[in-house]
């Protein structure tokens, strides 16, 4: 990679131009070198052992190798030494001490760094390696921290060899200030790497590509991860902020020496991505894309979600945020429309404005002393929640509960000037109250009105706030809501509906009615788990309630049997990750989610899954020849690496599906007779099918090759009959990146250009089968 526009300083020592090959410089008196001149300087084998080169220039120097051997700059000082645009071919700079250096624009592929650098810390500057290309191992990893790699092009990044676990790169510069689509070549391709325990406080991540990367339980404070793409990416009790963590952490994220500092996240893309458990506190989120996301457990504590500078409010739909902790945090215009947020927290006089949270389901959500301007909660699920000491202020509309579900809620103390209720329900206390009520006394302890649908918790009568002020109430009445004006008539309305039908919204319990059929398990571990996720640890599962559950989560339970999950129709994620399955056949009509990697599966059968909406299937490291129905769902995330698989139909999967890993499996076929290439699978962002005896996949010209490509992210080492020449990709300067990540292209120093090869490299260990820990989300 050239980098013409940047210069060396000028060297006010000796010069040496023209042509110096085999030279012998460390015959030089010490120090009579110091600030040298070799700009565009013939050096050839030249010998520079031991000498002190503070402030030389090397500026497009040619320092390859020569007859007599290669350039050596063996235990020299390169104290501020420049070598931008030189070239470095096989050049030793082994034990060489490095403070300041600078090897901007430089291919280094084939310079000799030795196992370990003495790279010194400068004063206010680094050895530099922005816009270099290099192998990842090239410079050890303990110096990162001392280097700036900011558009430096890694060579060698592959799961199968490469991993940051456990690693403390603190301080490291791996940005890249060159945004494209595709990924500039030095926006750092660290997919599916292994970050587990790593120490990344204040590194610099800006527009790295991290799909599918393992960041679990990392350290990340003052880290810039803004335009980085972490799709799919796994950050279960990473830390972002401070040294405490979640105490279902075990172990810890390492300590950081910069505690305090808040990370960056501007406009990154993590949608899919797991952020279970995490703390992100303080972290900027503006534009940031967190779809489908799983914030389960996590802290956002004065984090900002909401828009800033021209860029908008970071974008939440379909994600999960049970139990998240939003205190004090910005969020502010932040849509949370139809996302779950049961359990979540917005306390500590945090102030929300114009925030909406329409059909979002937040049973248990609190809002004690929050103030809440503009605020839409329209036909929310709000049972349990709490408003006490809640303020809302006389803004614009006012806060809205419009066809909301408050049974349980409390507003007590709540400031309420202004808010509509319309169509709200909000039962009352049991009979012989005022007003009169069809709830359910009970012996000991409260009044029961009724179940959330979601969480399985009963809840009670609301305690009704005190209006000072005329608003909708939900009889449909403007007035100072008092007693019957809080119950909808019948508990009917037709302003809840598109087509303004009349629906019921809400009956009232059977007081005096028998328990329903309880669900029969036969493994007494799939059992025990789902008990222990409801409310109250209730002793049977009744039919009912297994009919209104959304979520299963029971990974790494020892379960082998799944008798009784069919009563679970409405189920739209399941987690059965780790287990000691050996089949799976269940109807669950409603489920977009199904993890069962880890298993001993050899019989998967997706017939019965939901037929409309989009699928998520993660099924790796099971023993499957086979998946049966895929052809009937629309998939969109698919993980069977790790299998037995010897055939796969991906132009079938064309209309939905966006990330495909199906490596190490003895595919050697992915196509079918009626497509032989990939050109119709739009959406496809990621796939990898290294480890496979694959010979082609057809032309990816129109999804990888074009001015605005879809592919970024394709995998192929170890395929030893694979023929490169079929993707119909071409080398160059600025291939695609698909082919530079392929393993079926090699960088050339030379001229500076990628070289397309006729099989893909297999690193080694590449091909090896490896049983993988258990991917269970037991933090």
């Amino acid at each position: 990679m050239s980098n013409d526009a940047a210069s060396c300083p000028k060297a006010n020592g000796p010069p040496f131009l023209g042509d110096h090959s085999n030279t012998n410089f460390s015959a030089l008196p010490a120090g009579s070198l110091r600030g040298a001149n070799f700009e565009h300087a013939i050096l050839r084998g030249a010998i520079f052992v031991g000498q002190d080169l503070t402030g030389a220039s090397f500026h497009k120097a040619d320092l390859g190798p020569s007859a007599n051997g290669v350039v050596d700059f063996s235990n020299a000082n390169l104290t501020t030494t420049c070598f931008i645009g030189a070239r470095l071919e096989a050049t030793d700079f082994t034990f060489a001490a490095m403070t300041c250096t600078d090897f901007s624009g430089t291919s280094l592929l084939k310079a000799q760094f030795g196992p370990q650098q003495t790279i010194n810390p400068g004063q206010d500057c680094r050895t530099l390696f922005v816009g270099s290309t290099l192998a990842v191992d090239a410079i050890a990893l303990s110096n990162w921290g001392k280097a700036d790699f900011t558009d430096a092009m890694f060579t060698g990044v592959s799961p199968a060899t490469f991993s940051l676990a456990g690693q403390d790169i603190t301080g490291a510069m791996l940005g890249c200030t060159t945004f494209t689509t595709p990924p500039a070549p030095g926006c750092k391709a660290f997919s599916a790497i292994d970050f587990t325990g790593a120490n990344l406080t204040g590194v610099d991540l800006t527009g790295a590509v991290l799909v599918k990367a393992v960041l679990n339980r990392a350290a990340l404070n003052g880290a810039v991860l803004s335009r980085a793409d972490l799709s799919y990416a796994t950050l279960t009790c990473a830390r972002f902020y401070g040294l405490a963590s979640n105490s279902a952490c075990t172990p810890k994220p390492p300590n950081s020496v910069t505690p305090n500092q808040g990370a960056k996240l501007i406009q990154a893309t993590m949608p899919y991505a797991d952020f279970s458990f995490a703390t992100v506190d303080y972290a900027v989120l503006t534009g940031a894309n967190l779809s489908g996301g799983v914030f389960t457990g996590t802290s956002l504590q004065q984090a900002s979600l909401e828009a800033n500078n021209g860029v908008g409010a970071a974008t939440v739909l379909g994600a999960t945020f049970t139990g998240t902790n939003f205190s004090n945090a910005q969020i502010d215009l932040v849509q949370f429309n139809n996302v779950i947020l049961t359990d979540s927290k917005f306390t500590n006089a945090s102030t929300l404005k114009g925030t909406t949270f329409t059909g979002s389901i937040m049973p248990g959500a609190d809002f004690t002393g929050a103030t809440l301007e503009g605020v839409a909660f329209d036909a929310a699920i709000l049972e349990n929640a709490v408003f006490a000491n809640a303020k809302m202020p006389s803004v614009g509309s006012g806060v809205t509960f419009s066809c909301a579900q408050l049974g349980g809620a409390t507003f007590a103390n709540a400031t309420v000037p202004a808010a509509s209720f319309a169509a709200a329900i909000m039962p009352p206390g049991p009979p012989g109250t005022t007003p009169p009520a069809p709830c359910c006394k009970q012996a000991n302890g409260p009044a029961w009105c009724g179940t959330n649908n979601a969480t399985q918790q009963a809840y009670g009568p609301v305690t009704y706030p005190v209006l000072a002020t005329r608003t909708n109430c939900p009889n449909g009445e403007m007035a100072v809501c008092t007693g019957t004006q809080w119950i909808l008539p019948q508990w009917q309305t037709n302003l809840c509906s598109r087509d303004r039908t009349t629906q019921t919204m809400w009956a009232p319990p059977d007081c005096g009615g028998a328990p329903g059929e309880n669900v029969v398990f036969k493994d007494l571990n799939l059992k025990q788990c789902i008990l222990n996720s409801l409310p109250g640890k209730p002793a049977e599962v009744a039919v009912t309630t297994a009919a209104t559950l959304l979520s299963v989560s029971c990974p790494n339970r020892g379960i082998a049997d799944l008798t009784g999950l069919e009563q679970f129709t409405n189920l739209t994620s399941l987690d059965l990750s780790a287990n000691q399955l050996t089949q799976f056949a269940l109807a669950l009509p409603q489920l977009q989610s199904l993890k069962l990697s880890d298993n001993r599966l050899t019989s998967l059968d997706m017939k019965g899954l939901n037929s409309s909406s989009p699928v998520r299937l993660e099924a790796a490291n099971n023993s499957l020849s086979a998946v049966i129905g895929l052809e009937s769902i629309n998939l969109v995330v698919v993980d069977l690496s790790y299998n037995q698989l010897t055939s796969f139909d991906l132009p079938a999967q064309a209309p939905s599906l966006t990330y495909a890993d199906l490596s190490n499996n003895k595919l050697t076929n992915v196509l079918n007779s009626s497509s032989q290439n990939l050109d119709a699978m739009t959406p496809l962002a990621y796939l990898d099918l290294s480890g496979n005896s694959i010979p082609t996949v057809g032309s990816v010209a129109a999804i990888a090759g074009s001015s605005s490509p879809t592919l970024l992210s394709l995998f192929l080492a170890c395929n030893p009959t694979f023929q490169c020449s079929s993707l119909g990709l071409t080398g160059g300067a600025s291939p695609a990146q698909a082919l530079m990540r392929s393993s079926c292209a090699d960088y050339n120093p030379q001229n500076q250009s990628w070289i397309v090869l006729t099989n893909p490299q297999c690193p080694i260990g590449g091909r090896q089968r490896t049983v993988r820990a258990p991917s269970g989300r037991t933090p």
